[in-house]
């Protein structure tokens, strides 16, 4: 009974990692661990691949290069996420926002801004939308059934593509739940 405990206990402290043990509802010496815990299964994320500017959206900006200085603010179930900034008009961040395994449902918001310090004045908030007067993608992500339904529709490992097409400060933006 002691020895599953003891060998989980062995393998942490001489540094093989835990080892992942079977559960005997039938003889339980210890209760079962998340998996998250052993290392198992790993909780899905949003990775925004790409982004690349349409319009110039540092227009008037004569005292430096003319580049985005893309960053996002990802909302997941109210849950505020901010990314660093990627100083490039056409740049792969590889941003990864953490998303619920273990919750019905998650509604994502991805908000795009291009950073505007100094005398830019305020952040300029990018297009990504298709939709007119709507610049923010809005959509509902299910870990149990990995189906991805709102502004955009598919499934987990899908990759998908949106743009801006109504506003001003339009970009490309490419993107999978993983």
């Amino acid at each position: 009974m002691l020895t599953k405990t003891m060998t989980l206990a062995i393998a942490v402290a001489i540094g093989t990692g835990p080892v992942a043990l079977a559960y005997d509802p039938v003889n339980p010496d210890i209760a079962p661990l998340p998996m998250e815990v052993l290392g198992g299964a790993e909780s899905p994320k949003l990775v925004i691949q790409r982004l690349k500017a349409i319009d110039n959206l540092d227009g008037g900006d004569f005292l430096s290069p003319d580049r985005a200085d893309f960053y996002a603010i990802v909302l997941v179930n109210d849950v505020e996420y901010k990314t660093r900034i990627m100083a490039m008009d056409d740049g792969r961040p590889g941003w990864e926002i953490p998303l619920p395994r273990l919750e019905e449902k998650a509604r994502i918001k991805i908000r795009i801004f291009d950073e505007d310090g100094g005398l830019e004045g305020g952040d300029d908030h990018v297009d990504i939308s298709r939709a007119k007067d709507k610049k923010d993608l809005v959509f509902t992500y299910y870990p149990r059934t990995g189906m991805i339904s709102g502004d955009v529709n598919g499934r987990k490992g899908q990759g998908f593509y949106s743009r801006g097409w109504n506003d001003g400060d339009k970009a490309h933006m490419w993107f999978a739940i993983v």
